[in-house]
């Protein structure tokens, strides 16, 4: 299974991503005039500090879409991630969000830095987000209400 390797540059936790999840965002980006947003629950496992993005939800019937604005309805993203959790035997949790956004290169809006500061104090354990773009990704971590970009790395 080939990955995506990224890294917090101050706390130097990395952070794995399969292509496969990578594959699912791209799947939903925004290229077309009245293509909405879409977005999911990250899924995969915690190793100490350090995580593996192996598996992402589709958006789902009673997800709320609109060009600049997704919302996510618990029901069907939560029963995906409790039958993960049981099937991996307890290896496979909930490590985040993803969304896409209609711009080439995105960046969060204050309602997402908003909407996951709030997520981080309601887990209380740090978590991955991804904004997928029309051209490049967003990759983050919250880490104590704190948002920290992610920086593609080569691991040896």
């Amino acid at each position: 299974m080939r990955h995506k390797s990224l890294i917090e540059p101050n706390s130097k936790r990395l952070v794995l991503v399969t292509e496969e999840v990578l594959a699912l965002i791209s799947s939903y980006r925004q290229s077309g005039r009245d293509d909405c947003e879409s977005g999911g629950i990250l899924m995969g496992k915690r190793r100490g500090e350090h995580f593996e993005i192996t598996f992402a939800t589709a958006p789902q019937m009673k997800d709320i879409r609109s060009r600049c604005r997704f919302t996510r309805h618990p029901n069907g993203h939560q029963e995906i991630a409790e039958n993960r959790l049981k099937s991996s035997n307890g290896e496979e949790n909930y490590l985040g969000e993803w969304h896409t956004h209609p711009e080439n290169h995105p960046t969060p809006s204050s309602i997402d830095m908003g909407d996951w500061k709030r997520l981080s104090k309601f887990h209380n354990v740090p978590l991955l987000v991804i904004i997928g773009g029309i051209q490049t990704f967003y990759f983050g971590i919250v880490i104590e209400s704190r948002v920290h970009i992610l920086k593609e790395c080569t691991l040896l």
